[in-house]
Parts: C-alpha cells; sequence; structure tokens
C-alpha cells in the first residue's frame, strides 16, 4: 500500500482531497446561511 501511494503521489488522492474539501466548504456556508 505505503508503494503504491509512493508511486502514484498525483493520482487520484489530489481530486479526492479537492472534491472533498469543496463539499465541506459548501456545507459549511450552507449551515452559516441558515
Amino acid at each position: 500500500m505505503s508503494r503504491d501511494k509512493m508511486q502514484d503521489p498525483r493520482g487520484k488522492k489530489p481530486l479526492v482531497w479537492t472534491s472533498f474539501i469543496i463539499f465541506t466548504v459548501i456545507d459549511l456556508m450552507q449551515y452559516a446561511l441558515t
């Protein structure tokens, strides 16, 4: 597992993190607006 992550640092991980952050920000904004 560690070797896979090291070999593919620019794989799908960044996209997953980016989408996760975006959804989190949207969720926080909706919570603040409510």
